[in-house]
């Protein structure tokens, strides 16, 4: 459901977060962005963001206090403007490291 037809604000219990953006109580993660340009493409409007804010649970960090994205339970992105939510799988190789 499009959220233009129809207020999304009360299916998750939500915080805002320091710049203002809705922050959902019950995720591990969330990136809060400032948007920073709008750019039209047909029917599409294009977001250009600067992310703000990255609240985690600790449980998520690596030893270097970063997001550890394996520690993550498949989490969902969304293509667009395919309309599409997909997750991110396991991992595949690792790049070589060149010095």
């Amino acid at each position: 459901m499009s959220g233009a037809s129809e207020s999304k604000a009360d299916v998750f219990a939500w915080t805002a977060g320091e710049v203002g953006a809705p922050i959902i109580d019950e995720a591990r993660l969330s990136m809060e962005c400032s948007v920073e340009d709008v750019w039209e493409c047909g029917a599409f409007e294009n977001f250009v963001a600067s992310v703000a804010n990255t609240y985690a649970e600790e449980s998520i960090l690596n030893e270097k206090g970063k997001v550890g994205f394996g520690t993550l339970h498949r989490p969902v992105l969304i293509e667009m403007p395919n309309y599409t939510y997909l997750t991110l799988g396991d991992v595949v190789a690792r790049c070589k490291h060149v010095e």
